[in-house]
């Protein structure tokens, strides 16, 4: 009597005993629906119809293990460690594959009641430890059309093996996977497969909606929005979209809202850098701003009056993520000054920190940069940072810096501004590019918790000189007479120069001076003619510097230094030191020259608003009656 030999696998078994010839026999009628017969090699070859076939497989090992226990043994070994290490449903190639475990595949395949499903035979090779490549016979059910008939309502038309298999499996698990990847420094691209919902399409769109407004000659405010998105539907009914590249980071965020499924490439480097050694301490209002911003998903506006430390948020921050970052800056001042605060309070030695701005291209894994140059350099910014921080973001809004915020890839994202309302409502494009106000403390709460101190506020009102009277009446019956609103703002622009310029102030800034000359103050001029006209009357009284757009970068900080240690006591200011530069203490500000923003109001008075509540500051506005500049 031979010996009775089958291979599943790699593997070859042999029995233990001889088999009476009878029982091969018998045998080979049940072996011949799942295995074929090697008469060379004189064995039996287990191929994909064993799975369909288990009941006979079953009912083999019994009959031959009757005549050889151990045999037996080993075959039902082999056939557990099959079925517990196949997968008996999965996901591939937009199909869903369900292992025919006992059943016949071609009784769904061919069958009428089934032909909708357009289900076909799929067999794979598996590789298994012990055993090695055997292949499996899947059916093979097409995962677009499942959803159809699912969301159709026609669920109780599928098979039973069918039914079985979904019951297993989420059904969300079946859509094909969205993905997201950059296409190039400007555009991402996002692929939706065709059963998403249309809202969450409507969704992704909208990030490419920006909405901008204009302010014409008049003053006239007009909305424009404009659609960055475009949307294309390929032939197998996948959404193409493509967005500006800041929408990246809100991708997510949307599938999540909708339960979807996707793949991101953010195309940016993610992985912590080794550089910092933080040594910094947050008080309790900048802490609760860094976790509200955290809460957020790390992204929004922190607005803390000038003098709250805004600043040490954003150190904290970048502590906190240690990821590759940039600071966005308005001037050169802020440039320096965040180079110094991040090798001081982050530890990282200036030499390794990248500056992107006055004169200087250096862009490294922590960097600092001015809006203007990222404007010129955008693609050379785009994929090198996760963490973007706005700082003065009412900047971002404007046409250079909204560019900046639109094309960088950065997903997380903090605006940093005393006040980020703007005169022309354009706050909203700030809170769409870099997150809406996550935290926002008032300068009331400040001096309550003595971080800022109190501020009296005085006002004068001086009048205009009778030779100034007559030009200034003159142009307000042009400007009251003209219809053209372009020829009314010129005649009315001319009305704010003389009120703002008005000689008057003079004898006044030098009485509030006299007062407090032992004390550090800023005038605040609106002209660089008036505020050398000031400088002129007030030099003998204190020493004085004048800093405006015409000071050099080298004389810009002499000055400053020498302001900071008392050298020189008062500092006259135009268009300078209103941007969050720490150009030094002082208690009194003189506003000479009108400001028709409220931010820059906020940007002056917070000028004198260091130092607690050990300390009182002065606020003088002076005034030209019975002008415009009262309205101001």
């Amino acid at each position: 009597m031979p010996k009775h030999r089958i291979q599943i696998g790699n593997k070859i078994l042999e029995s233990s005993k001889d088999i009476p010839w009878s029982i091969i026999l018998e045998s080979a009628e049940l072996l011949k629906k799942f295995a074929r017969w090697n008469p060379d090699e004189k064995k039996w070859i287990i191929n994909w119809r064993f799975l369909p076939h288990l009941s006979l497989v079953l009912e083999f090992i019994d009959k031959i293990s009757q005549y050889d226990e151990i045999y037996g043994i080993k075959l039902s070994e082999i056939i557990r460690e099959i079925l517990a290490n196949i997968p008996a449903e999965k996901i591939s190639d937009n199909m869903l594959l369900v292992a025919p475990i006992d059943f016949d595949p071609f009784d769904i395949i061919k069958s009428q009641d089934f032909e909708f499903l357009k289900s076909r035979l799929k067999k794979e090779k598996i590789s298994l430890a012990d055993i090695g490549d055997i292949e499996v016979p899947y059916l093979a059910f097409p995962i677009p059309i499942i959803l159809k008939e699912i969301q159709a309502g026609h669920m109780e038309k599928f098979p039973d093996i069918l039914k079985d298999a979904l019951a297993k499996i989420e059904v969300k698990k079946l859509q094909p996977m969205a993905k997201t990847y950059p296409l190039n420094a400007r555009k991402i691209v996002v692929e939706v497969p065709s059963y998403y919902p249309k809202q969450l399409i409507d969704e992704l769109l909208s990030l490419g909606e920006i909405t901008i407004f204009y302010e014409d000659a008049s003053g006239k405010l007009s909305e424009k929005t404009f659609n960055l998105s475009y949307i294309k539907t390929l032939s197998d009914g996948t959404k193409r979209i493509i967005l500006p590249s800041y929408a990246i980071g809100l991708i997510e965020r949307i599938f999540t809202r909708y339960k979807a499924r996707i793949q991101i490439d953010y195309g940016i480097p993610l992985d912590e850098i080794d550089l910092m050694r933080p040594n910094l301490q947050l008080m309790k209002h900048q802490q609760e701003a860094l976790e509200s911003w955290l809460m957020n998903g790390k992204r929004g506006t922190i607005v803390i009056p000038t003098g709250g430390g805004k600043t040490h948020v954003a150190l904290a921050a970048m502590a906190r993520l240690k990821l590759p970052t940039i600071v966005f800056v308005p001037n050169t001042w802020l440039l320096d000054q965040w180079v110094t605060r991040i090798s001081q309070f982050l530890g990282i030695p200036k030499g390794l920190i990248g500056v992107l701005g006055g004169g200087k291209r250096q862009i490294r894994s922590i960097t600092v940069s001015t809006y203007q140059s990222a404007y010129r350099y955008i693609e050379d910014l785009t994929d090198k940072f996760a963490f973007a921080v706005f700082d003065e973001a009412h900047h971002v809004p404007a046409r250079t810096f909204k560019d900046v915020a639109l094309n960088l890839r950065a997903i997380y994202r903090m605006a940093l501004s005393a006040t980020p309302k703007r005169r022309d409502g354009n706050e909203v494009l700030l809170f769409k590019l870099v997150g809406g106000i996550v935290y926002n403390i008032s300068y009331r709460e400040l001096v309550l918790r003595g971080i800022v101190a109190p501020v009296a506020v005085r006002k004068y009102l001086v009048s205009l000189p009778p030779d100034r009277i007559l030009i200034y009446r003159q142009y307000e019956r042009k400007t009251n007479s003209i219809r053209d609103e372009f020829e009314k703002r010129k005649y009315l622009n001319k009305m704010i120069e003389i009120a703002r310029d008005n000689p008057a102030k003079l004898e006044v800034i030098r009485h509030i001076i006299m007062k407090h000359k032992s004390e550090k103050i800023f005038v605040f001029a609106g002209s660089i003619k008036f505020a050398e006209l000031i400088e002129k009357e007030i030099k003998d009284l204190l020493p004085t510097a004048l800093l405006t757009s015409k000071t050099d970068s080298v004389r810009e900080e002499r000055i400053i230094r020498a302001f900071q240690r008392g050298a020189i006591r008062c500092l006259i200011l135009v268009k300078k030191g209103e941007e969050g530069v720490d150009v030094g203490d002082a208690s009194v500000a003189i506003i000479a020259g009108g400001s028709k923003q409220e931010r820059e109001i906020i940007q002056r008075v917070g000028r004198i608003l260091r130092g607690g509540k050990d300390k009182l500051a002065w606020l003088y506005e002076i005034v030209t009656r019975n002008t415009v500049e009262e309205l101001l």
